[in-house]
C-alpha cells in the first residue's frame, strides 16, 4: 500500500548573501554570449545533420525512379529539433550558470535566482533572433536551411509567431531548470554549509510502514535497527547532514518515488552512517 505523500523537513530561510546576488548578476551577464555560442554551435551541427537527407531526397526526386520521402521527414525533424534546441538553449544557460553561482555563494533564495535567469533569456532573445537571421541570409549552411531558419527567426508577417513561441519555450525552460536546480543544493541555516547526502539503504515495501513510525516518532535508534534488517528494494533512506555541526535530516522515499517521511536530525543521531566511508551510493 502507497503512503501519503509529505513534505521535506529541511525548510530554506529564503537568505539572499549579498556576495551570491553579486555573482548571479554577474552568471546572468555572462550567460549571454555563452547561451549564444552554443545556439550558434547547435544551429551549425543541426544544418551539416540535416544537409545529407537532404541531399538524398533531391537525389531521389532527380532520378526519377521513385518516390521517398522518408528523407525529407528525416530532414524536417531534424530543422525542428536543432530550432527548438537553439531557443532551448538560451533559457538553459542562463538558468545554470545563474544557479551554479548562487550555489557556490550559499543563496538560499529561490526567486531572485529565477528572476535573474529570466532577465537573461530576455537580454539574449532579441540577439538570437538577430543573429540567426544574419546567418539564415548568410546561407552558408544551404537555401532549404536558411529559409528554414528565416521562418523561425524571422520577425515579419505570419513568422512573427515562431519567434514568440521561440521564446516562450526558452522562458519556460529557464525557469523549469533554475527551480530544479536550486533544489538540488540544500545548506544548513546555522553554518551557511552544503548539506552532504547519503542514500543509506535501499528498503522494500514491507520495511517502510515501521521506518515512517520510528522517524515520526522520533525514535531513530529504531530506526538504525530497521535499516539494518532491511532487505532492500526500490525504495531508499536518505540521510542528509552537516560536515560541521552534525545537525540535518533523514528521509524515506517509496518505491512510488514519493516522500514519506522526513524529520530533523541531531548531531548524535546517525553517527555510523555520517562516519562510514563514502560508497557507491553516497553522494
Amino acid at each position: 500500500m502507497e503512503m501519503k505523500a509529505v513534505r521535506s523537513a529541511y525548510r530554506p530561510s529564503g537568505k539572499l548573501p549579498a556576495r551570491a546576488l553579486a555573482m548571479m548578476i554577474l552568471a546572468s551577464l555572462i550567460a549571454v554570449p555563452l547561451g549564444l555560442l552554443m545556439s550558434n554551435v547547435i544551429v551549425g551541427v543541426g544544418g551539416a545533420i540535416a544537409y545529407v537527407p537532404q541531399v538524398i531526397h533531391e537525389s531521389v526526386l532527380q532520378s526519377g525512379a521513385f518516390d521517398w520521402y522518408l528523407p525529407q521527414v528525416i530532414w524536417i525533424i531534424v530543422v525542428f529539433l536543432t530550432l527548438a534546441l537553439a531557443y532551448g538553449e538560451i533559457g538553459g544557460a542562463g538558468a545554470l550558470i545563474v544557479c551554479e553561482a548562487g550555489n557556490r555563494w550559499r543563496n538560499r533564495n529561490t526567486v531572485v535566482p529565477v528572476i535573474l535567469s529570466a532577465v537573461s533569456t530576455v537580454i539574449a532573445l532579441p540577439l538570437l533572433v538577430l543573429n540567426m537571421n544574419a546567418v539564415a541570409a548568410s546561407g552558408w549552411l544551404g537555401e532549404k536551411f536558411s529559409e528554414a531558419m528565416s521562418a523561425a527567426f524571422g520577425m515579419s508577417g505570419w513568422a512573427l509567431s515562431a519567434p514568440a513561441l521561440g521564446g516562450s519555450v526558452a522562458l519556460v525552460t529557464t525557469v523549469c531548470i533554475t527551480i530544479s536546480e536550486i533544489r538540488k543544493v540544500r545548506f544548513c541555516e546555522a553554518c551557511e554549509t552544503p548539506l552532504l547526502e547519503r542514500d543509506i539503504r535501499s528498503v522494500g515495501e514491507h520495511d517502510i510502514e515501521p521506518l515512517v513510525q520510528s522517524i515520526q516518532a522520533g525514535d531513530f535508534a529504531r530506526t538504525e535497527t530497521l535499516l539494518d534488517s532491511a532487505y532492500g528494494g526500490s525504495g531508499a533512506a536518505t540521510l542528509l547532514w552537516c560536515p560541521r555541526c552534525g545537525r540535518g535530516y533523514v528521509e524515506v522515499k517509496s518505491e512510488g518515488e514519493n516522500l514519506v517521511a522526513s524529520r530533523e536530525i541531531g548531531p548524535e543521531d546517525f553517527r555510523g552512517a555520517k562516519k562510514a566511508p563514502a560508497g557507491g551510493a553516497s553522494r
